[in-house]
């Protein structure tokens, strides 16, 4: 299972820029629903940095942080979808 997380902060550096992040996490889907037991996990792909375009609002550039997020977690589980299905071999 592919999980991701993200976060923005808006106007935050100079000349009223602002950042983003996100990370994507592969591991067992009990991740999502047992939140009393310590899980693995393996960090597969993260970024940090500028948000390229100009945003006027936190919702803004919260939206263009998950828009990237979510972009990669897409290609990460179309990826292990065509390592790991049978048809590929």
């Amino acid at each position: 299972m592919a999980i991701a997380s993200h976060d923005a902060s808006f106007d935050n550096m100079p000349n009223h820029k602002s950042q983003r992040g996100y990370y994507i996490l592969m591991g067992e889907e009990a991740i999502c629903t047992d939140h009393k037991n310590l899980h693995r996990c393996m960090l597969v792909a993260w970024a940090t940095g500028r948000i390229g375009r100009a945003v006027r609002s936190t919702l803004s550039a919260e939206a263009y942080s998950c828009s990237e997020a979510q972009d990669v977690l897409f290609w990460t589980r179309a990826v292990c979808a065509d390592i790991f299905s049978p048809e590929s071999l």
